[in-house]
């Protein structure tokens, strides 16, 4: 219950809240079966999969937003949102106990989530900036964010 309540915040942007679940489900069974494991990390797979898909799809039209309107509140509130939830999703990727079998697909994966970690503070430097550099950061990074995010899918 723990772990999929941290999950849970995680993909919200509970980042705090997500990691005391993860420390308290880590102090109550502090060595899970392998079923266990297995369970948890198909499961994060589903479910990371599809979440980073769908923030990659809405990423794209923010990369457009932040280039015409680096200075629009609305447009920054938004990044500043898809920045905390891929954060936090982050910090529990990195946490998660991953079986042998499925580590071929969470390498690629957690390169393709901090490669969209990185396309938000290139975001965020040019909405602070206007700098083209971070904008041009930002491309190339989304779209090797979506090569790694189509590698891992295969795997």
């Amino acid at each position: 219950v723990l772990f999929r309540r941290g999950l849970c915040r995680s993909l919200l942007g509970g980042l705090d809240g997500a990691k005391a679940d993860l420390d308290q489900a880590a102090q109550l069974n502090p060595k899970p079966i392998p079923e266990v494991l297995e369970s948890r990390a198909q499961l994060c797979k589903v479910v990371f999969l599809e979440v980073l898909q769908k923030e990659l799809d809405g990423c794209r039209g923010l990369i457009q937003l932040i280039s015409v309107k680096p200075k629009d509140d609305a447009v920054r509130d938004v990044l500043e949102s898809a920045t905390r939830t891929a954060a936090s999703r982050g910090v529990f990727v990195e946490r998660l106990e991953v079986p042998a079998n499925l580590r071929g697909f969470y390498t690629t994966f957690k390169l393709a989530q901090k490669l969209h970690q990185q396309v938000l503070l290139d975001l965020a430097d040019y909405a602070g900036k206007q700098s083209e550099e971070s904008i041009t950061e930002a491309r190339l990074n989304f779209g090797e964010a979506l090569r790694q995010l189509t590698i891992a899918k295969s795997k």
